[in-house]
């Protein structure tokens, strides 16, 4: 009878302890998460099921992210990369501890730090069966949250049929569970907020604000996390903030250090707190290592008037730094809306002035006005005379009062209120 050798069982475990104690993720023939740059252990039997004694067996174990295509798995290898593990040096024997049937390979150095196990001492027995586990890391820089990635092990030494096939999916293993907006007036416990928690808010332009996160490590992987900030202005889509991006710009603060240390103020979680950082620089900060746990960030800012007109809606947001690997999820993602002034300083203005929908637009001149002009709900009033109205006016809401008041010893004649309505 001919070699029939068969994958027939896997287990995806902890690395910790020993080979023989340490824990695992999941059940045997269960699929798992798993987080980038994290170091876990992955177990197959190796079944010989047509009653023929396999000699000298070689395991090679192999990865298949996104149902690309199998690649070898080595120790730089791109995707997965076999690594260093705690619970086994590289050719250590395995115990059995998976289920697989007849005579055991109690000798069959199955633990492998390379992607490579067995060879001379893994002779397999006629329907019986060996072990092979592999330490192993997805790479974070060429994998995306909600990846999915298969493994397996081939061999040189005889064709392998497969009964079971794992497949683990990366995760962020984060929540951003929370964030409150505030202004930069204030020590990092002392500053006051602009809006409850979890609650958006309407923002000025090229002003300091701040906006704290809560994250949450939820799938009980110890995970370092170093947090990016990121905006989308009116759903165009994500960009990183840091000292030079548009819309949103990392503003230093008078009243925070970057890299100061963060308190636990928010409320929504109630997990322990491990500190997180403070940023004022590049739209960066971290590194907290969290395992079931919580932390805070908080980033100041500015929304840049050169880049929005009133109204636009900025959303914000943290991903992993470097990678951009988003967070598996988002709880709360907060919203700003734009508040651009109205007011502009007509001083001998000639040509035509606008500014953002639902704000002011002057669509011809005003000319020889001589002091400057502000604004209030909607209304343009100019407080000093006009010198000569030369043209019409229009704006996108509300009327225009001019008022040029009598005895203001500035030479003006006294004159009524002139109100003028305006169509969009």
């Amino acid at each position: 009878m001919a070699v029939d050798l068969r994958q027939t069982h896997f287990r995806v475990g902890i690395d910790e302890l020993a080979e023989s104690t340490h824990g695992w993720y999941a059940a045997e023939d269960v699929n798992a998460n798993m987080v980038p740059g994290l170091t876990f252990l992955l177990r197959f039997t190796e079944q010989e099921a047509g009653g023929t004694a396999l000699a000298n067996c070689d395991a090679q174990f192999q990865y298949n992210r996104n149902s690309l295509g199998w690649n070898n798995i080595t120790t730089t290898s791109a995707v997965a990369k076999a690594v260093a593990a705690a619970a086994f040096a590289n050719a250590d024997n395995c115990t059995k501890r998976l289920v697989g049937t007849g005579t055991f390979e109690t000798t069959g150095a199955g633990c492998t730090e390379d992607g490579l196990s067995g060879g001379t001492p893994n002779d397999i027995a006629a329907s019986g069966n060996s072990e092979t586990e592999c330490g192993l890391q997805i790479v974070d820089a060429d994998v995306d949250t909600g990846d999915t990635i298969q493994f397996r092990f081939t061999s040189p030494d005889a064709a392998v049929t497969y009964t079971v096939t794992p497949t683990l999916t990366v995760v962020s293993p984060f929540d951003q569970n929370a964030f409150r907006i505030r202004n930069d007036d204030g020590n990092e416990t002392t500053a006051t907020w602009v809006a409850a928690e979890n609650i958006n808010a309407s923002l000025n332009v090229d002003t300091n604000y701040r906006i704290r996160f809560e994250v949450e490590e939820t799938f009980l992987r110890a995970s370092a996390l170093t947090q990016q900030l990121q905006y989308n202005k009116n759903s165009a889509g994500w960009n990183n903030v840091n000292g030079t991006s548009l819309v949103v710009r990392s503003s230093l603060s008078p009243n925070v250090a970057d890299a100061a240390v963060t308190t636990n103020q928010l409320t929504s979680s109630a997990l322990g707190f491990v500190a997180g950082e403070f940023d004022e620089g590049d739209g960066g900060a971290g590194n907290p290592t969290l395992n079931n746990q919580q932390t805070e960030f908080e980033h100041c800012f500015q929304i840049r008037s050169a880049d929005v007109v009133n109204g636009d809606t900025i959303q914000l947001r943290g991903v992993r730094f470097t990678t951009l690997n988003l967070f598996q999820t988002y709880t709360n993602t907060p919203t700003l809306t734009v508040i651009e002034a109205a007011a502009e300083a007509l001083a001998g203005v000639s040509a035509g002035v606008s500014t953002a929908a639902g704000a002011l637009a002057i669509a011809k001149a005003l000319l020889g006005t001589s002091a400057g002009v502000s604004t209030a709900a909607g209304a343009l009033g100019i407080t000093r005379p006009l010198a000569a109205l030369s043209a019409g006016v229009s704006a996108a809401v509300g009327a225009l009062t001019v008022t040029a008041p009598g005895g203001s010893g500035d030479g003006a004649a006294h004159c009524d209120d002139w109100t003028i309505f305006f169509r969009h």
